[in-house]
């Protein structure tokens, strides 16, 4: 996938606040993770995804933000049910500005963004 700023491989129960990640391929990765909390963080300029979760389950990302990402602000894909994702902003993602989340193939997500742009 190119650089990561935090990269959570098979991790559980691990939290991720606060922090400020930018200028990566991707911000945020959650990969065969569950469990998880990311909360109050922001992912910028990264030239894909800001947030993304591959085949992770169970994981929660709240009052996160994402901006002027390349591709998604959120973005779920594979086997990554019951994921909570809420009051979380996504504004100015992808070239044409709408790439705010995307959760394709992706079964029994929860999804509450706020403020999109």
């Amino acid at each position: 996938m190119g650089s990561i700023g935090i990269n959570l491989v098979k991790r559980k129960n691990v939290t991720v606040k606060n922090c400020y990640v930018h200028d990566f391929t991707a911000g945020f990765v959650l990969n065969k993770s569950r469990g998880n909390t990311l909360e109050d963080n922001t992912a910028i300029n990264n030239s894909v995804d800001g947030f993304f979760a591959f085949r992770s389950s169970n994981n929660r990302l709240v009052e996160n933000t994402a901006e002027f990402n390349g591709r998604n602000g959120f973005r779920v894909v594979g086997e990554s049910p019951m994921n909570t994702l809420e009051e979380n902003v996504a504004f100015d993602n992808d070239v044409s500005g709408s790439g705010a989340a995307s959760m394709p193939r992706t079964t029994s997500s929860q999804l509450v963004l706020t403020m999109c742009g």
